[in-house]
């Protein structure tokens, strides 16, 4: 049994209603507690008991009248206002603007073991809860008849924040690299570092001042991470990589290119498979490049863009580091043996370990819920976020979740940025409360803030912590805020 909880004006409810009569159609009962905070979801079964209790002195059914019973004892005793109201099945109520799912073995649950706990806000926010309380409006309630589990759920907008900050382990609990990188499933690799280069400066807003040479010795000596296509991913993640290399096709322009290069294909296969591993510069310009015009992005060699294509059909792969430049060798030699998975397998399970992570995604302008993801309250944990980082990565949905507007302004004319050229949001337990710009100076080692703006309605709260913890990750001797 899915029990789903909407907000809508009386007038819609009943023309729904009205349309359901027409149709002839079942309705459903449901009693619905409405507080002064918070609103409880009762299932059928409860509804019955207290028809018991009241000795079938409950409502008719009617179709065009809510039925209200202004004194009826809670089970704990208390006195509340109960608002009975009969719905169709699947009201076409358009102006909704939260609700939540749950199953029926997790309410019963719940509710044995104390019935006062399966409070649910039927607000779209539980700050707001008490102001809805007092205005005129319904809940309106539906239920939908199946008893087999559902692969997501509707989650309460508070709900939603805490999944999606527990999933990405923002809340605190991550403990070690490469448990942290699992979980998220891969880290977006990126070369602008004011701060730091993203997949360390992610790492950092989960683990704190971590020591950066971990992610080396997990890539290139215990080979526990791999890189490719500029993100690290876990081995483990390989043989559905592999199925991406082997079988998803490239883009029309580079089929097209690399048909046109079959010699300087081979070239580069037989010259990493006699000196590799090599960086790209090691390798000898091809014939066929010489004397060629520059590329505005590849240069006139085109080394990286073979080398680019060619691991992506999991022909080489990048095997190490000098500095910020790659070194490559053929894929044989480093990734190991791995089971085949198809690839609509492949794309399935990944698509699945992607929803894990997230722990909430944005469908069709609605936020759907892992069904595994904890919804428990976060600590009130102070962090900096990285512009790559996917708890705001996806940024429709950062404003369906919090309201947040956040772009990238680094290739906004300065003159027209709205706050700076690299700022990160601010992230306090589930909420994001504003934006940072801080820049490190590598040269004189300061750690320099050049703005802080809050989120409208937000009380500031002191940063010193964070960006203690952020110096001391970059090896900062001050801050200058």
């Amino acid at each position: 049994m899915k029990v789903c909880v909407t907000r809508a004006p009386g007038a819609e409810v009943r023309r729904a209603l009205r349309r359901v009569s027409r149709r002839n159609e079942d309705t459903v009962l449901r009693l619905v507690p409405v507080f002064r905070r918070l609103v409880h979801v009762v299932p059928r079964e409860l509804v019955e008991d207290e028809q018991r209790r009241q000795g079938d002195q409950l409502v008719q059914s009617r179709v065009e009248r809510m039925h209200v019973m202004e004194h009826t004892a809670g089970d704990d005793g208390a006195e509340r206002p109960f608002v009975l109201e009969l719905l169709e099945r699947d009201p076409p109520v358009e102006r909704a603007v939260g609700s939540i799912g749950i199953d029926r073995q997790h309410v019963v649950a719940r509710l044995r073991k104390n019935r006062r706990d399966t409070a649910f806000a039927a607000a779209a926010d539980l700050e707001h809860a008490g102001r809805w309380g007092r205005q005129v409006g319904f809940h309106v309630v539906r239920e939908v008849h199946g008893y087999e589990h559902t692969s997501a759920v509707d989650p309460t907008l508070v709900q939603a924040r805490r999944i999606a900050v527990r999933s990405q382990l923002l809340d605190g609990s991550a403990t070690d690299v490469l448990s942290t990188v699992r979980q998220l499933g891969f880290l977006q690799i990126d070369p602008i570092s004011s701060v730091a280069p993203p997949q360390r400066l992610v790492l950092w807003s989960r683990l704190g001042a971590y020591d950066t040479a971990e992610l080396d010795r997990l890539l290139w000596e215990e080979r526990k991470l791999l890189e490719w296509r500029a993100f690290i991913y876990p081995m483990d993640d390989l043989p559905l990589l592999r199925a991406r290399m082997l079988n998803k096709p490239l883009n029309k322009n580079a089929t097209e290119w690399l048909a046109e290069h079959r010699p300087f294909r081979r070239y580069v296969l037989r010259e990493l498979d006699r000196r590799g591993p090599l960086l790209s510069r090691e390798i000898e310009t091809h014939q066929s490049r010489r004397g060629k015009d520059r590329h505005d992005w590849w240069g006139a060699r085109q080394m990286g863009l073979m080398l680019e294509i060619l691991a992506a059909q999991g022909e080489v792969a990048v095997v190490g580091r000098r500095g910020n430049q790659r070194v490559w060798d053929l894929a044989e030699r480093w990734y190991p043996e791995t089971e085949t998975i198809p690839l609509r397998e492949a794309t399935r399970l990944l698509d699945e370990k992607r929803f894990r992570a997230l722990g909430v995604k944005l469908e069709r302008g609605k936020l759907v819920a892992h069904p595994e993801a904890s919804a428990d309250p976060v600590p009130r944990r102070v962090t900096f976020l990285s512009p790559f980082d996917r708890l705001i990565h996806n940024r429709d949905r950062a404003e369906a979740l919090w309201s947040f507007y956040y772009r990238l302004e680094m290739y906004v004319p300065k003159a027209k940025r709205e706050y700076g050229y690299y700022v990160l949001p601010i992230l306090q337990g589930d909420k994001l409360i504003g934006r940072i710009e801080p820049v490190f100076d590598r040269k004189t080692k300061v750690l320099r803030v050049n703005g802080v703006w809050w989120e409208p309605g937000v009380k500031p709260v002191s940063l010193q912590r964070p960006l203690r913890s952020l110096a001391t990750f970059l090896g900062a001797d001050n801050i200058e805020a």
